[in-house]
């Protein structure tokens, strides 16, 4: 599988040579398809690269600063691949990049800036404390919402795209995933699920309605299942 840039994002590589650099140097991970189909990059990397570039865009973000958010979208799951994973991408892709960003020309402060957007951008660990972390969180959010609603479509569709590539697992334990996957992601201190007006722009709903229609459903499995009246 190759690795192609969504066009949007295409004139940050050529701004800052450091973003090729590194995306060539990480690109055996990116392909990876160990995990959740999603988690691959033609699913989850290039949707939340472009989302990420689009809200750095309508946020204002500066020239820097943007450059910094394209990087730790590269970056902010880079842990998944790792054989001690097991629940710690966060940490594990957090101290990936305290160990190799500085050698891509990154200077210690932008390290830090992405190392603290990459361990806060799901909120489980806590806030991110810079306007780029914030960006990428709002980013992977918006795809997770989409995501779940595709996994819900390919569970109850035998005829949807993505039932292919996850006929091998069991249909009951990926919704039970993606219902705790959901589950987990509380809104922030705001009441919220974005920090950003552009996030909140952008999903206009679509994460609550997500988590209400698994809900409904699998309750509704769950309800079919225990009652003796049912044949």
């Amino acid at each position: 599988m190759d690795v192609v840039l969504p066009e949007r994002v295409l004139p940050w590589f050529e701004r800052d040579d450091r973003l090729p650099r590194l995306l060539d140097a990480i690109r055996p991970e990116l392909v990876k398809f160990e995990r959740w189909p999603h988690h691959c990059w033609d699913e989850h990397y290039r949707r939340v690269l472009r989302n990420a570039v689009v809200f750095a865009e309508e946020e204002g973000l500066s020239q820097p600063d943007t450059v910094l958010v394209v990087t730790a979208t590269l970056v902010h799951d880079i842990g998944y691949h790792s054989p001690e994973e097991e629940g710690r991408h966060l940490q594990i892709s957090h101290r990936w990049v305290l160990k190799n960003l500085g050698g891509f020309g990154f200077s210690s402060s932008e390290v830090e800036i992405v190392a603290d957007a990459v361990l806060f951008h799901d909120h489980k660990l806590g806030e991110p404390s810079h306007i780029v972390g914030k960006i990428l969180h709002d980013a992977d959010t918006l795809e997770k919402a989409s995501i779940s609603a595709r996994v819900f479509g390919a569970a109850i569709d035998a005829n949807h795209p993505l039932r292919r590539e996850i006929a091998h697992k069991n249909i009951n334990s990926i919704l039970d995933y993606a219902r705790a996957y959901l589950r987990r992601m509380e809104p922030l201190s705001s009441g919220s699920y974005y920090y950003t007006e552009t996030g909140r722009r952008y999903d206009a709903g679509r994460l609550e309605l997500v988590r209400r229609i698994f809900e409904l459903y699998i309750d509704e499995q769950q309800g079919r299942l225990s009652s003796p009246d049912l044949p």
